[in-house]
């Protein structure tokens, strides 16, 4: 069994739920393969699942997602630059059939680029889909406002068309032209072994630490808006880089993700699905940042409400005294997280059952 996951460029949460998929995989099939198509940084990859000859990634571009200027604020003009350039003329089709085929891979899991969808389709490769949001409905929401998304809406339309089975991820809208749909939950990166012992190594007697998880996106300005609190650490990781003019951050880069964000007493991030999922399955609180216009973020943050220990600062509060206060408010809150995090088995239960 050779599995590929065609994961899409637009933010590292993408890869952080599917490297959680194909972890369980790979420990549920011993005679299983992975590849991945991403561009992700492999030594995020190889944080998560360890080196093993059972997992390779290659950096095939597949799609655009939407152009960011940081992980709150998006460029829709960019957006559409992209798309023409990448489907130009023959468009990315072609060349994914081709490395599809060269791959050996005997099944696609998309997360959730409409070409590597189309490809395998082509190819007639047992396939499905497997994410919170779709193409689809990001761009469809844009073009009820500006018509230059339609096209691009009914291109990934076309290749959901084609595509037997979809699974959805909670938190996230609806999917959008699926023969099938199947809900799965939340698929989250879990630490494993004692998740807080790094923290010896960093924090002072009584201190809270503060995870910044703004993924390859990062945040404008995200140094002068953080506040200096006593008994307050700030924590980054890669992507972000240090926070190198402070004495109250400390820079973790060779602690899996999934151990930072459980071993911090708080996660400064914004609603994307990844930080979001982790949070949850690792039982940290969750502070975001408020994204504008992101159709995915109204049923994140409805979830988030209900199931997660969470706050959102609004955009006029991001700077140091309401982050201040923000994170007083959240660090008060009582606590609660989702019962369950098993959406990794089901997806794979679903990769297992795919036949021709």
């Amino acid at each position: 069994m050779h599995v590929l996951f065609a994961i899409t460029d637009h933010g590292y949460g993408h890869g952080a739920r599917q490297m959680a998929v194909a972890k369980r995989l790979l420990e549920r099939e011993p005679r299983a393969r992975v590849t991945f198509w991403s561009r992700i940084p492999r030594a995020i990859f190889a944080g998560f699942l360890g080196e093993s000859e059972r997992w390779n990634i290659e950096p095939v571009k597949m799609d655009v997602g939407v152009a960011q200027a940081d992980g709150i604020t998006h460029d829709l003009d960019a957006t559409l630059g992209l798309l023409d350039a990448l489907w130009r003329g023959a468009g990315p089709v072609p060349e994914l059939v081709h490395k599809l085929r060269a791959s050996g891979a005997d099944r696609v899991v998309a997360d959730v680029p409409p070409a590597a969808l189309r490809a395998a389709a082509e190819l007639g490769l047992p396939r499905l889909a497997s994410t919170n949001f779709d193409w689809a409905f990001i761009y469809g929401h844009y073009a009820a406002s500006d018509a230059r998304f339609a096209p691009w809406s009914e291109l990934a339309r076309a290749a959901h068309a084609v595509t037997p089975l979809a699974l959805r991820m909670t938190p996230g809208p609806e999917l959008v032209g699926f023969p099938a749909v199947r809900e799965i939950g939340i698929v989250s990166r879990l630490a494993t072994g004692d998740a807080r012992a790094w923290r010896a190594a960093v924090e002072r007697p009584g201190e809270k630490l503060v995870l910044l998880s703004f993924g390859g996106f990062g945040l404008a300005g995200l140094e002068r808006r953080l506040p200096r609190i006593a008994g307050v650490r700030w924590i980054t990781a890669p992507p972000l880089p240090p926070l190198a003019s402070r004495d109250d951050a400390s820079y973790v880069p060779d602690v899996a993700y999934p151990s930072l964000v459980a071993g911090c007493d708080v996660v400064f991030s914004k609603p994307g699905y990844g930080t979001i999922a982790e949070a949850a399955g690792n039982r940290t609180r969750f502070l975001y940042a408020a994204r504008a216009d992101f159709p995915e973020t109204p049923p994140m943050v409805e979830w988030l409400e209900r199931e997660l220990t969470s706050l959102e600062i609004p955009p006029e509060q991001l700077e140091p005294r309401g982050i201040a206060e923000a994170l007083e408010r959240i660090l008060a809150m009582p606590e609660r997280f989702p019962e369950r995090v098993d959406g990794s088995d089901r997806a794979v239960d679903a990769i297992l059952a795919l036949q021709r």
